[in-house]
């Protein structure tokens, strides 16, 4: 991505912890995760304004943004967005987009010195999680059998027990593992010549710091990824048919 080596941004709201990054010349100047309250929209600008002013650069030094595009909660996604598209267009600059479950899978991949599989997963609704798993060696991504998408608690076990069958390692990271504790165990007891581990609570959420280098990297269209419908959605849904 050209960004004529000025400072690059990067802001990440699909989950309840907010975060921005900026860095320059292959250099991270600040990087700062937030845990918000109702809406991302306050905590986001106060960072970004603290992040540039520790640089002691303004927005229009930039050269780039990178975005949080999800999958997570759908306001915070869309705020996230069209602050970044805001200023991109004020300013003249590219926005792109990165990836939440790619972000906790890289980072989570970097802690894995042998072959293994990361599974990512974040909350999506009762009884459902975004889940993502890939291959890993060298503590890099190495490929991805299971691109993001919506699953229900319930197959989440078995698909990963087929995925990480052969595997030496298996890590699960991501805040949508929490409510599922009992499926650790139930891997560890299936696979017993792979090690099954939980990353630690500050690896659950994506870490702004990771999502700059994954958006300038393998940069992704700056849309939201909306993997489900919003609640609005099926609500209107539901109306129609119950209108039928």
């Amino acid at each position: 991505m050209a960004c004529e080596g000025r400072p690059v941004l990067a802001l990440t709201t699909s989950t309840r912890r907010g975060g921005v990054a900026l860095a320059h010349g292959g250099e991270l100047l600040f990087a700062r995760s937030t845990q918000v309250g109702a809406s991302h929209s306050t905590s986001l600008t106060r960072t970004v304004e603290e992040a540039l002013g520790h640089a002691g650069l303004g927005l229009a030094d930039l050269g780039a943004i990178v975005c949080d595009v999800g999958p997570g909660s759908f306001t915070g996604v869309r705020i996230g967005l069209s602050t970044a598209r805001a200023w991109g267009w004020a300013l003249g600059i590219p926005v792109v987009g990165a990836e939440s479950l790619e972000t906790l899978a890289t980072a989570a991949a970097r802690g894995l010195a042998e072959e293994g599989v990361v599974a990512t997963a974040i909350g999506c609704r009762r009884g459902e999680v975004y889940l993502r798993v890939d291959r890993v060696s060298g503590g890099r991504i190495d490929a991805t059998p299971f691109e993001a998408r919506v699953l229900e608690d319930a197959a989440i076990e078995d698909l990963l027990a087929e995925l990480a069958r052969a595997a030496p390692a298996l890590v699960l990271c991501g805040e949508g593992f929490g409510p599922l504790r009992s499926a650790a165990d139930g891997l560890a007891s299936r696979l017993p010549c792979t090690r099954v581990t939980r990353t630690s609570e500050a690896g659950d959420l994506p870490d702004p710091a990771t999502l700059l280098g994954v958006g300038l990297s393998h940069p992704r269209e700056a849309v939201p990824l909306y993997l489900a419908p919003s609640e609005a959605e099926r609500k209107a849904d539901l109306a129609a048919r119950v209108s039928l």
